[in-house]
């Protein structure tokens, strides 16, 4: 797909296009990770705090009965 050019400024111009690409698709993957990550890990976490709050709720109810 590399094209054979002679005008340095044409050349120049497509190095930065793909160097322009390549960072934007980085920047879209990196920020779909994160918006995965926090839409995966923030409700488990909190889903693992509650269930570790009933646990500690039932041993203390269950000694001061």
């Amino acid at each position: 797909m590399d094209q054979d050019i002679n005008d340095k400024a044409e050349k120049v111009k497509g190095e930065l296009k793909q160097k322009g690409k390549v960072v934007l698709e980085w920047v879209l993957t990196v920020t779909y990770l994160l918006l995965a990550i926090y839409l995966v890990f923030k409700p488990l976490t909190e889903f693992a705090i509650m269930i570790e709050y009933y646990i500690k709720f039932n041993i203390i109810n269950y000694f001061f009965k």
